[in-house]
């Protein structure tokens, strides 16, 4: 499945079958995991088979996540959304349903970490069905809702080129906490740059994912790290 298409049928997902995944896409992870970690300096783990991280929250039957383990500066939280994204799609690719959390049990958590590293958040993931329950597609109608509108995201000063747009509307098909979308994308007679007000740890892994679906509906491009980071047009 192409990166594009898996950016369309990505749906946050919350009740998961209540079975081992498979230990072929445990491997496809594991590897698309460490190809990551080498280009980020991240620390991103799959855990499996582990029920208790999730116990007694608004998920169903969650038996794996990926823990997004890093520094705990800015940088490393941006990074955290952008690599962390790229495995999300990947992993729709292979057809498991994720979620993104920043509320489950820390201290059952199964993971490694350096003196320097925090567990910033995990991603839920595993086998779903291929149809939503009812109250994931309500809150799923919810968060289109949400993020209706090109021009809550967007400042423009002069005129943008059409893939602009293109990235733009790949931005509001991304996954966002509590469906605030604090990132803004700006371009200034041509410089695109993306920011945040920075006030909340959150708004750094919005902004990293952010950065990666315009990258990918933009066909193109790279981004400079942090808060006010230009995108470089290849």
């Amino acid at each position: 499945m192409k990166i594009n298409d898996a950016l369309n049928l990505r749906h946050s997902r919350r009740t998961y079958l209540d079975c081992p995944m498979s230990n072929e896409d445990a491997k496809k992870l594991c590897d698309a995991i460490q190809k990551c970690n080498a280009l980020s300096g991240l620390h991103m783990q799959l855990i499996t088979e582990e029920k208790m991280a999730f116990k007694g929250s608004m998920f169903k039957n969650v038996r794996n996540y990926i823990a997004m383990v890093g520094r705990g500066d800015d940088i490393t939280r941006e990074k955290c959304g952008y690599f962390g994204e790229k495995i999300v799609l990947f992993a729709t690719g292979l057809g498991l349903g994720t979620c993104w959390s920043g509320t489950f049990n820390r201290a059952a958590c199964r993971f490694d970490a350096f003196k320097d590293e925090i567990l910033h958040l995990v991603i839920a993931i595993g086998p779903v069905r291929n149809k939503m329950t009812q109250r994931e597609s309500v809150i799923s109608g919810i968060s289109h809702i949400n993020s209706r509108g090109r021009k809550k995201i967007s400042r423009i000063f002069g005129d943008a080129p059409p893939w602009f747009w293109s990235g733009i509307d790949a931005v509001l098909k991304a996954p966002s906490a509590m469906n605030r979308r604090p990132v803004t994308l700006s371009c200034n007679d041509g410089e695109i740059t993306a920011s945040i007000s920075g006030k909340k740890d959150y708004e750094y892994i919005d902004l990293g994912i952010a950065k990666l679906h315009f990258e990918i509906g933009a066909l193109g491009g790279d981004w400079e790290w942090g808060n006010g980071g230009t995108f470089i047009v290849n």
